[in-house]
């Protein structure tokens, strides 16, 4: 029987993870060309539940340990926690009623078959706080995109079949093009050199596009004709991608179907842009960028702005609970 990931709240003040926590859980945002659910789905070859985040509790649904049973293998992992190849290593070797926790005793992750077990867990590693990442704000999406796409290429190679790519392709570095089968490229120019480049199946890039890699394009995605793209970018299912992007993250199902550029940015789910739309993300000082939120500041140390954009596709009451806590 396959174990199941319960995901744990996040570390850290959701405040700083404004405003995509309004429409989604942590561990659904995308960073890379996966959500950071699916990325452990995959590495740990398990399902996934969520449990109670009493912070986030009027949002979202959520499961209760009881519930999965003791016959199932479980692993706690804290949602907002990032995975890399060392940390699955200490991840596999827990036996029942292990955890890893943070120089500060914090739990990431824990592995538990009975119930009793999580209240006597054993930690067996301690991390330094160089030794893992979370992702504790949303200006770190962006920041950390390109290692994750390059992470996120190489779990997407094992589990993915690709075709023979296009000969009308214009190709630099193609060691490093991944195009899965059902994918339709034709008369495009892909250059590897700089990221590797995977384009999911039944994406369709256009004729006279350019793209450069770091670059994830989803399933069903569309890269409409004379589209330039520059890494590190991850283009999520369902989107549609005209003009110029850079350094972006679309989350799943928006558009930007037109000329204009976005760079910069990270984009949440059914957001469109009109024709001609543009981001412009430096200050006209040059100097550091910081993120105003109703009630903090997040510092960023950057010179070009992060622009968040999100729809909320929310119930009414969700709607009413925001504005009356004046958190938008």
């Amino acid at each position: 029987m396959k174990p199941v990931i319960a995901f744990a709240p996040a570390h850290g003040e959701p405040t700083f993870l404004q405003p995509f926590i309004f429409t989604r859980k942590v561990q659904d945002f995308r960073i890379g060309a996966l959500t950071i659910r699916e990325k452990w789905e995959q590495l740990l070859d398990a399902s996934s539940v969520d449990l109670k985040d009493n912070r986030l509790s009027e949002f979202f649904s959520s499961t209760a340990l009881e519930e999965i049973g003791n016959e199932v293998a479980k692993y706690i992992i804290a949602a907002n926690l990032l995975p890399d190849n060392a940390l699955i290593e200490k991840i596999k070797a827990l036996l029942p009623g292990q955890s890893i926790v943070s120089k500060d005793n914090e739990m990431l992750v824990g592995y538990i078959m009975q119930l009793t077990d999580i209240n006597n867990l054993q930690p067996i590693a301690t991390l330094e706080a160089a030794d893992f990442k979370l992702l504790g704000a949303v200006t770190q999406i962006n920041l950390l995109n390109k290692n994750a796409l390059l992470y996120d290429y190489e779990i997407l190679k094992q589990k993915c079949v690709a075709q023979p790519i296009d000969p009308s392709n214009g190709l630099i570095a193609s060691e490093n093009i991944f195009i899965e089968e059902g994918a339709v490229v034709r008369h495009a120019i892909l250059n590897a050199e700089e990221g590797p480049i995977f384009i999911a199946k039944n994406a369709q890039v256009m004729e006279g596009v350019c793209l450069r890699g770091p670059l994830y394009i989803g399933e069903r995605a569309v890269v409409k004709m004379g589209a330039a793209i520059y890494g590190a970018t991850t283009i999520g299912p369902g989107c549609v991608i005209g003009g110029e992007v850079k350094n972006a993250v679309f989350f799943a199902n928006s558009n930007k179907g037109h000329d204009g550029y976005i760079g910069d940015s990270v984009v949440g789910e059914w957001c469109n842009f009109g024709a001609g739309t543009s981001s412009s993300n430096m200050k006209n000082n040059i100097g550091d960028v910081n993120y105003q939120l109703p009630d903090a500041v997040i510092v960023t140390g950057q010179k070009k702005e992060v622009y968040l954009w999100v729809i909320l596709a929310a119930p009414p009451s969700i709607h009413l609970l925001i504005q009356e806590r004046g958190w938008v």
